[in-house]
């Protein structure tokens, strides 16, 4: 049953790769794709039967299609074949989860738009032709199960778990800093993010960044609020922070090195402290469960990551930065098969 969501999580690695490499070259598409896939967040939906991870799918996907159009557009060609597949997929993710797939790709777009300023290009999306097209692949889906459940279906789908839940909090109602306490799950490519004002004016920068930020906005205003939404973000700040470091890795080598080997020594000293601490202390339902493995998995993180920093001084960043994913992804190894 979670077979397709880690499949799709794998294709979505590769989705984004693709997506950075267009807006800012191979080396920013190989690290977005490394960052993505050793993401907590996205690490953590992948593991479950949720409709999340595969939403994201194909509205990353759609997304993907439109900035392709783009590009040919403003050249004066025309690819009818990006636009048809940015709807198909758009289509898909309705499919999967419902008009949130919508929201996703809209949110891209709309900081496509913000950034570019190339309104003219809004005609030329052939929204006639490409809303129809869609409705075409959902309607059939949303009649049949209307027809063997009733009305009660559509008004529990479509106004209870989407506007309701927007604007009232239907069954997942809580305080609007409930995304700001999930932050963790997006660390450590979130602190990345604060070298984007050194990298802002590189070609692939903003678009990805005002992206994340958009959606983490949609996400906060909502009055409904649930954990699995954090994987939401994960692609598109995937991609802010592989273009941020990038860019700094090759203009300011320097900064890029200091900024990795600061964070290394950042975790190897919570991770010191975190060994020393009493095991008594770790009074929480969750955390006092693993409350003996504390001072060792401490010890672990504060040696890993002095290593991290180690390697990063000895042979650079981009040596520093292969260590940092190879030891996340051993380290999601070990938890999901522990």
């Amino acid at each position: 049953m979670r077979l397709p969501t880690a499949l799709a999580a794998l294709a979505l690695v590769g989705v984004v790769a693709l997506l950075t490499r267009r807006l800012a070259g191979d080396d920013a598409g190989i690290a977005a794709a490394l960052i993505l896939a050793t993401t907590p967040a996205l690490f953590l939906q992948s593991k479950v039967c949720r409709a999340d991870i595969i939403t994201m799918l194909f509205a990353t996907a759609a997304f993907d299609r439109f900035v392709a159009w783009t590009e040919t557009a403003e050249k004066g060609g025309r690819r009818n074949r990006d636009l048809a597949l940015m709807y198909v997929c758009t289509a898909l993710g309705i499919l999967t989860k419902g008009p949130l797939a919508v929201a996703m790709l809209g949110l891209g777009g709309l900081a496509w738009f913000a950034l570019r300023r190339e309104w003219k290009l809004l005609i030329g999306m052939k929204f006639w032709f490409g809303i129809p097209g869609a409705l075409l692949l959902v309607a059939p889906w949303y009649y049949a199960v209307t027809r063997i459940n009733g009305w009660d279906f559509l008004h529990e789908n479509l106004f209870l778990e989407n506007l309701n839940a927007y604007s009232e909090g239907y069954q997942q109602k809580r305080p609007w800093y409930f995304y700001g306490s999930q932050l963790p799950l997006l660390l450590p490519w979130l602190l990345a993010l604060g070298l984007a004002p050194t990298a802002r004016r590189a070609p692939g920068v903003l678009l990805p960044l005002i992206w994340f930020g958009v959606v983490f906005l949609f996400f906060t205003v909502s009055s409904a609020k649930r954990v699995n939404y954090v994987a939401y973000m994960t692609p598109p700040l995937a991609m802010a922070a592989a273009t941020t470091l990038t860019t700094v890795w090759r203009e300011k080598p320097v900064l890029a090195r200091r900024w990795l080997m600061g964070f290394g020594g950042i975790v190897a000293a919570g991770g010191v402290v975190l060994a020393l601490l009493p095991t008594s202390i770790w009074t929480g339902g969750g955390v006092s469960k693993i409350a003996a493995q504390l001072p060792l998995l401490g010890g672990i993180s504060a040696g890993v990551a002095l290593a991290v920093a180690l390697v990063t001084a000895r042979f650079g960043f981009c040596a520093g930065f292969a260590a940092m994913t190879g030891t996340l992804a051993v380290g999601f190894f070990v938890y999901g098969a522990s």
